[in-house]
């Protein structure tokens, strides 16, 4: 149709300027919606083959798209047909409804209020149009193809969720957020959660425990859940952290600290003191802050009224963040302390390399002379 349509507007007959115009408008916008509907089933069928290849095109693709709709938005602008590009009649809705049904999805919604399909102006349409685009360019395309490390991933959904994509956008981030087995269709999330786990002064021996492993395993759901929280509608994240994550990461709690008491008797560290809170730490971090994050929702979505409540708000918030901060540099100072001791030792093995290869080599000296 869209083929026909436009080969007609090319050659056709009609000497009318008007209805060329809306000709010509009507195959714009076609060509949109076709690269639109191609961007998007392109994103829900990706496989870890392609998913670098694909998100490198559809990120062109939009780059193409949103420069066309800017030129068009701008021709619509400065075309003086207000009343036909700017507004939408009475004629052109009942048009749009004979075209399409709003109550498509009306049996899939069960006993559900019917949710009421607003249809935007031409030009509102368009301008809406080059904002989807662009959200699927920065929150789908730029993960998948610069999301390499849960540091990274975590930073890049919370930008995402305080800008508030629409719910096309989010959906088509949550569905890559994991498939085929792999965090982005391109990761492992145990080992992606093992170097987190390094950067913030676990070492790399615990992880390499049978122990350390299962808890890796067990912290997979948790951290993928954690990022799952960061796309929904900011109005919804305050339920899906007291429904499903507190209680997840208060379990994880108890079992960092069965972790690190097993690696310090293990590995003889803690010399008859209380063991080293090295998965402990991280666990607690990351609950501390989203502690943070559910206070501040509340602040944002105005659930607290007065000044009392305000005021307590921002002071538990104020804590929250000074034992963030603690937890942060206690942590650090293990990984200092864990630098340290890596060097000290390597230095050790230099000195005793060195003194053996002395040693040989007077040894050889020493039997010439003899000899």
């Amino acid at each position: 149709i869209f083929e026909k349509l436009a080969k007609f507007n090319e050659n056709g007959d009609d000497d009318d300027a008007d209805r060329k115009m809306e000709r010509s408008f009507v195959v714009s916008l076609l060509d949109f919606m076709s690269s639109f509907y191609n961007t998007c089933s392109t994103l829900m069928n990706l496989s870890k083959e392609n998913v670098v290849q694909n998100a490198g095109f559809i990120t062109e693709e939009i780059s193409t798209q949103v420069q066309k709709l800017k030129e068009a938005i701008e021709t619509m602008k400065g075309s003086g047909s207000d009343g036909l590009l700017l507004e939408a009649t009475e004629n052109d809705k009942k048009l749009i409804f004979q075209a399409f049904d709003p109550y498509i999805n009306r049996k899939t919604l069960g006993n559900s209020p019917v949710r009421k399909v607003p249809f935007l102006p031409p030009m509102e349409a368009l301008t809406s149009l080059m904002k989807t685009y662009d959200e699927i360019r920065s929150g789908s395309c730029n993960l998948l193809l610069k999301g390499n490390t849960v540091s990274r991933i975590h930073r890049m959904l919370s930008t995402m969720s305080t800008k508030s994509f629409n719910i096309l956008s989010r959906s088509l981030v949550v569905t890559n957020l994991y498939f085929e087995n792999q965090l982005l269709g391109r990761y492992s999330l145990a080992f992606s959660i093992a170097k987190h786990m390094h950067r913030w002064g676990v070492p790399e021996t615990l992880t390499g425990t049978d122990y350390g492993v299962k808890f890796i395993n067990r912290l997979c759901k948790p951290i993928y859940d954690t990022f799952k929280l960061l796309v929904l509608n900011r109005g919804r994240q305050r339920g899906y952290m007291d429904v499903l994550l507190f209680k997840d990461w208060a379990a994880l709690q108890q079992d960092a600290a069965l972790v690190d008491a097993a690696f310090c008797d293990e590995f003889n560290l803690s010399n008859g003191a209380a063991p080293t809170l090295y998965v402990t730490n991280y666990v607690l971090s990351t609950v501390v802050g989203l502690m943070d994050h559910h206070v501040g929702l509340g602040v944002e979505l105005g659930l607290f009224n007065g000044h009392y409540h305000l005021t307590t708000a921002y002071w538990y918030r104020d804590y929250l963040l000074s034992t963030r901060l603690n937890i942060g540099s206690s942590m650090k100072e293990h990984l200092k302390q864990k630098k340290a001791m890596e060097a000290q030792i390597a230095m050790e093995e230099a000195q005793a390399a060195a003194k053996l290869a002395a040693k040989v080599k007077s040894d050889k000296g020493g039997g010439k002379k003899k000899g």
